[in-house]
Order: C-alpha cells, then structure tokens, then sequence
C-alpha cells in the first residue's frame, strides 16, 4: 500500500515539476521553525503545513498527515508508558 503511494507520489511531483529539498534547505527550515516556537506545538504543526505543504510543495496533504499522525500516537503511547511504570 505504501509502495503504490509513494509511485503515485513520484509521478506527480514529476509532474508537477516538484524537486525534493537539499538538506540545506531542510536544515534551515527548521533551524527558523526552532527559534520562531511562538504559540506551542498546534501553531508549529500549522506553520510546517503552510510551508512544506501548500507554498514548497515538499509534501502532498495526505503524507503529511500520516506524518502528524505517526508522531503524535508515538509521543502518546510514550506519555502513557511513562506515567504508568513512573509509580
């Protein structure tokens, strides 16, 4: 399922013309994002999805919500590990 996700990704960033960034560029996207932390991680989430979604096109919508999605159950089941052996 991810396979034939990640061909359809690829054929329409090519299609779009759409490069991947260089780490560089990465980098200091989220060098910027660290020292601009205003308004917690709801505003951040936000501000990501305008930049690397909408005006770079570094992520079609769908992926970056798995994204989202995968790091918030990972930051969950850990609070949760944490507070019930933490007794």
């Amino acid at each position: 399922m991810d396979q034939e996700l990640e061909r359809e990704q690829t054929a329409t960033r090519e299609d779009e013309g759409d490069q991947m960034p260089s780490w560089r560029e990465v980098f200091l996207y989220f060098l910027m994002l660290g020292f601009a932390n205003i308004g917690g991680p709801v505003a951040q989430i936000t501000m990501m999805y305008n930049h690397m979604v909408e005006r770079r096109h570094w992520l079609l919508e769908d992926r970056f919500a798995v994204h989202v999605t995968r790091v918030r159950l990972a930051v969950e089941c850990r609070y949760h590990y944490c507070r019930r052996y933490a007794r």
